[in-house]
């Protein structure tokens, strides 16, 4: 089921057959990272409920669970997916404006090199941008009203 449509929430027990609920969540875990996993158990064992936060579960509920107990758990769920949304959506951003601005760096960064050189540090730095080797030459040509003048730099 949750191969064919999104899921946010899976509440599980730690007893179950075929797979036990510590089991389940590492599995789900590897497939559906984002997925809050809500532990429901008659166990009380320490143990299982260190274990389900270890691998990732959101809560550990102890049966018999009052409805009052699901509805707040539910309203942290989303209180929690729509935070980790919003902060996806600025990272998002963020990288868009990083990438945008990075860009425009080193095209600078390309400019300064080529018209009056380029300190040590920012020469290292463009090079492992651009991934330059060792040794080699540049040369540019600007054509202006059509004389041609040259410019040569050690890479």
């Amino acid at each position: 089921m949750m191969h064919s449509q999104p899921v946010d929430v899976v509440f599980t027990d730690i007893k179950m057959p075929i797979m036990d609920g510590l089991d389940f969540i590492e599995k789900l875990k590897q497939s559906f990272t984002g997925v809050k996993i809500i532990i429901l158990s008659g166990f009380r064992y320490f143990e299982y409920a260190q274990r389900a936060i270890q691998l990732g579960a959101y809560d550990y509920l102890l049966k018999p669970i009052k409805e009052e107990s699901i509805t707040d758990i539910l309203a942290r769920v989303r209180e929690s997916i729509d935070r980790e949304r919003a902060q996806r959506l600025e990272n998002e951003r963020i990288q868009k404006q990083l990438t945008s601005t990075m860009s425009v760096y080193y095209d600078q960064l390309l400019r300064d090199w080529v018209t009056h050189g380029i300190g040590e540090a920012k020469f290292q730095e463009m090079k492992e941008h651009f991934s330059l080797r060792a040794g080699g030459t540049v040369l540019v040509s600007w054509i202006n009203t059509g004389s041609r003048s040259w410019d040569k730099r050690r890479a």
